[in-house]
């Protein structure tokens, strides 16, 4: 995992998640705890940073820093 997804990962894990996101809860958590062992697949990334995209309201600096990567914007 890169510097910048461990960054995203560790803001992520500070979020207050709506009752019912536990697959959101869950994957963060997965994520966080097993960032030093493997490298994410392309689909992990992307989910990522669709996460960010979706609770940007509460992490407004961590978005503005990656806002121009191709999956932190509304899908099409």
């Amino acid at each position: 995992m890169t510097g910048e997804q461990s960054e995203i990962i560790e803001g992520l894990r500070k979020v207050k998640l709506p009752f019912g996101d536990s697959f959101d809860r869950s994957f963060i958590e997965t994520m966080y705890f097993s960032k030093s062992k493997y490298n994410l697949t392309p689909k992990q990334n992307e989910w990522i940073y669709r996460l960010l995209y979706k609770y940007r309201a509460q992490l407004p600096e961590l978005y503005e820093l990656h806002k121009e990567n191709e999956f932190c914007k509304p899908k099409p």
